[in-house]
């Protein structure tokens, strides 16, 4: 049976992202984004965790900080450990990041269709910026 891996996310980075350099001088950084679904009372906040690596783990130490929009693009991996103390296998999904764009502040809002048919937005971006 064929599969498919492919996530798309747009949240706000929980901490600063701090790069790191790894084995043949390959950049990688660990990161958390919230990502809000719903609306008032009945929104629901998720943390992701992220891996970035290479050009995208430089632009996020470099250009991001804690409470940035972001949209990643990337493929989720499960990693699997042995716990020490219960002897339990424990596993943590996180998303493995091919893609990231810093967003600018005000991402658009999209409002009502009007009596015209055209939608509305507000913020400094259109929607025609987004990559979707």
């Amino acid at each position: 049976m064929a599969s498919y891996n492919r996530v798309i996310l747009m949240g706000n980075l929980v901490a600063d992202v701090e790069a790191r350099t790894v084995g043949n001088e390959k950049t990688v950084a660990d990161a958390t984004i919230a990502v809000n679904d719903g609306f008032g009372e009945n929104q629901e906040v998720s943390y992701i965790d992220m891996t970035l690596w290479e050009r995208d783990a430089k632009f996020a130490s470099q250009y991001l900080t804690k409470g940035a929009s972001v949209l990643v693009e990337g493929r989720l991996k499960q990693d699997r450990w042995q716990d020490k103390d219960t002897g339990k296998t424990r596993s943590k999904i996180k998303l493995i990041v091919n893609r990231l764009v810093g967003m600018p502040k005000g991402t658009p809002t999209v409002q009502p269709v009007g009596i015209s048919g055209q939608v509305s937005t507000t913020g400094d971006a259109g929607l025609a910026d987004l990559p979707f």
